[in-house]
């Protein structure tokens, strides 16, 4: 899942990191830098106002992302990914070549003090010395070593679902959460880890900030909360004013955590509220994409009209490709046609706003337990569970082999049903507060007088023979019960031989061929018929 906004908070985050480490070379309050020089005053305050919050932020981004990576994969092969990307890299960069930042050091400040070290123990004290920005990913890796070790014991996801329950001032009260995580797990002499603040606040982004609707919730209040952090910002630097800010005396201090925790408020709520687009290239793209994507939708439709054209349209337009780059993304699906369930939804959802039509994106399992994704979409005054993904058809069992089914072949099982229908095989995520889908009265088979309440042989049999005077190409029906379902199952070869015998006497063919589907979990029987085949004698 991922999110743009998460995307270009990081980008503007390790950029502020970047401007921070230029300017501190230049502080006058302390701080210990690679390069022995005098401190220019002027410049520290754009340090007082980003050192309290913003690598806190960061490992709170971090903490979201882990959430939504751990949705698809297990914590043995997360942290195997973790190792390979990053611990391995950032021990190989320290010993090949962060000792020479570590020399350019002892140039500068003596290290050794001109004392005699064998060159091996230079060597180490030079690449420990030249970590740099690397402790941050030693950092990362010990937060996602312990996260993963709290999701064995908490196997029913219950802190998660725990953290979807607060509300705006519980998250403005968790400022004591952080304040008291500054006290514990701090390492002795070498103060950037932080273990026990760093932790809190990837866990507050896995447990708290994964959330969609918390995410929201911020979004709400940024304007707020960037306001009471700008105040905060100048109380704190006003304060601590010519104080080492690094110190961990003044990191534990009340007022540098108060500040630190509605900064980073602040922070994903602006990113949220101004910043969940895709740069300006891709969002052209996407918006040209909808734009053709909408051209012959028919907006004098109703809202059901707008809907099915959707559904049939992102079926038509998009293949199904497990393996498609960005496939968790709207762009895979609405720009480069190849995506997976996530993709397919969040196309649907993409056009339905585009229409102005309430639209939903849900996420949760399949029957099967598999990860999944649709769309809750309102009509009228009710809501309807709709799932593009599985509207699109297989190729169906049948006595023959040799006929294919409809290239333009859709399913509508999971076209606006309710969740009477859709609960048996799709469960949304416990966490999510969703609208009831009780209406059916839009469910496709009973728009097209294809639901069958009662079992009526006659009655199936007159409206295959219609489909057949027709000329079309399957007949479709839908039962009400398992029941019923299993009636026709025993009637469907005398059904079916009586409605080719029809197809032959009505066409004048000697043999026909068709292909039928059953499908027990949706209730539904469907007869592909051919129109071709030897002319009777």
């Amino acid at each position: 899942m991922r999110k743009p906004f998460l995307d270009n908070l990081r980008y503007g985050i390790v950029l502020s990191v970047a401007v921070y480490h230029v300017f501190y070379q230049f502080n006058s309050v302390g701080v210990i830098t690679n390069v022995l020089i005098p401190g220019i005053p002027a410049l520290d305050a754009p340090l007082y106002v980003l050192y309290p919050w913003f690598m806190a932020a960061l490992f709170m981004i971090s903490g979201i992302c882990a959430r939504y990576s751990l949705e698809k994969q297990t914590g043995k092969q997360y942290l195997k990914g973790k190792v390979r990307r990053q611990l391995i890299p950032s021990i190989a960069i320290i010993f090949l070549i962060g000792w020479s930042t570590g020399w350019v050091t002892d140039q500068y400040a003596n290290i050794f003090g001109g004392g005699q070290v064998p060159g091996f123990a230079k060597y180490l004290v030079w690449c420990m010395s030249g970590i740099g920005v690397l402790w941050f990913l030693h950092e990362l890796l010990l937060c996602e070593v312990v996260l993963v070790l709290i999701r064995k014991l908490d196997k029913k996801d219950w802190l998660w679902q725990l953290g979807s329950k607060a509300n705006f001032p519980v998250i403005c009260l968790l400022v004591l959460g952080m304040w008291g995580s500054a006290y514990i797990l701090n390492t002795p002499v070498i103060e950037v880890y932080r273990n026990g603040f760093y932790l809190f606040c990837f866990l507050a982004g896995y447990i708290l900030f994964s959330h969609e609707q918390i995410q929201s919730l911020l979004a709400k209040w940024a304007p707020c909360m960037l306001a009471v952090s700008g105040v905060l910002a100048v109380v704190y630097t006003v304060h601590f004013w010519g104080q080492n800010y690094a110190a961990l005396n003044n990191l534990k201090a009340p007022l540098t955590n108060l500040y630190a925790w509605f900064a980073c408020l602040g922070v994903l709520g602006a990113g949220k509220r101004w910043l969940d687009k895709e740069i300006t290239g891709r969002q052209t793209k996407i918006k040209g994409a909808g734009n053709d994507f909408l051209s012959d939708i028919d907006r004098s439709m109703d809202d059901y009209g707008k809907i099915k054209a959707v559904f049939e349209k992102c079926i038509r337009q998009i293949d199904y490709v497990k393996d498609a780059p960005e496939n968790q993304t709207l762009y895979s699906g609405l720009v480069n046609g190849q995506t997976v369930c996530a993709g397919y939804a969040r196309t649907f959802q993409y056009l339905m706003n585009r229409l102005d039509i309430p639209v939903i994106y849900v996420t949760g399992t399949t029957d099967t337990g598999e990860a999944h994704g649709w769309n809750i979409v309102k009509c009228g005054d009710n809501y309807y569970n709709v799932d593009v993904t599985w509207g699109d058809p297989v190729f169906a069992e049948g006595e023959s082999g040799e006929y294919n089914l409809p290239d333009d072949l859709i399913y509508y099982d999971f076209l606006c049903v309710s969740d009477a229908e859709f609960s048996d095989t799709h469960q949304a995520d416990a966490n999510l507060p969703l609208p009831a889908c009780n209406a059916d009265d839009l469910e496709y088979y009973r728009q097209i007088g294809r639901y069958m309440d009662t079992f009526d042989a006659t009655q199936i049999l007159w409206e295959m023979e219609t489909d057949i005077e027709e000329t079309k190409e399957y007949s479709e029906f839908k039962f009400a019960t398992d029941d019923l379902m299993a009636q026709v199952m025993e009637a469907r070869p005398e059904l079916l031989d009586k409605a080719s015998g029809y197809l032959c006497s009505y066409y004048g063919l000697g043999s026909v061929k068709y292909t039928y589907s059953e499908d027990t979990a949706t209730r539904k029987l469907m007869v592909f018929w051919q129109y071709k085949g030897e002319p009777s004698e």
